[in-house]
């Protein structure tokens, strides 16, 4: 169970569950949970049993098909967005392989599975947040996919950065090329010839480790 406060800033960041009446309210405010993960963390599979679903309080989930040698990315997760690929839904389909970790250190508000398909049978535009979420997610993952399939390195640098400016709203982006690295699949002292190539390219800067990505952004870049 979540404190009175941590359940404001729940309802702040997922204003759907304001329609709620006062016991389904109260129910929610008592199955909340709140997880603080360091970076690294796994968190679930596509093998194991649905138990809960996610809400992004703070920080990075990664999702990712793969094995630890070689990985796919395929969405990342931020702050007021849903994780919903743990649901029953999901989980156990031959068609979705994906495994969940913390990206970043993270905090995150998780609902038992039972709870929320009870809240979601019971209130309609629940069900159309999970659908759209969902959608959402599968529209995400099939774009990247496509990425990875008809693009160079290069290129496909190129998007991912874009894609994390966007997601983390911010043109200075803390990464390292190990990072990376993982994201893309290849190694490290590959993504640093890539990433003094963009740099010489004029495409980006880096100073102090942090890589700035304004320069994707301009007119003659898109």
């Amino acid at each position: 169970m979540i404190t009175q406060s941590e359940y404001q800033a729940f309802l702040e960041l997922f204003p759907v569950f304001l329609l709620l009446d006062e016991e389904d309210s109260s129910q929610l405010l008592q199955s909340l949970t709140i997880r603080q993960l360091t970076a690294k963390t796994s968190i679930q599979d596509s093998t194991e049993s649905a138990k809960e679903v996610y809400f992004i309080k703070d920080g990075l989930m990664r999702i990712f098909a793969g094995d630890e040698n070689t990985q796919v990315l395929l969405q990342y997760l931020t702050a007021g967005e849903s994780c919903f690929l743990t649901s029953a839904k999901i989980s156990h389909s031959e068609y979705m392989d994906f495994k969940i970790e913390s990206a970043s250190d993270l905090e995150l508000f998780a609902l038992d599975e039972k709870t929320f398909s009870r809240l979601e049978s019971g209130y309609t535009d629940i069900r159309n947040y999970t659908d759209s979420s969902l959608a959402s997610a599968v529209k995400s993952i099939s774009e990247v996919l496509k990425v990875i399939i008809n693009k160079s390195l290069y290129e496909k640098t190129v998007i991912y950065l874009r894609y994390l400016t966007d997601k983390l709203g911010s043109y200075e982006l803390k990464l390292t090329h190990e990072f990376i690295a993982k994201d893309l699949n290849t190694s490290r002292e590959v993504i640093t010839r890539v990433l003094s190539r963009m740099k010489a390219d004029g495409r980006i800067k880096i100073r102090n480790r942090i890589i700035n990505t304004s320069d994707l952004f301009s007119k003659d870049d898109k």
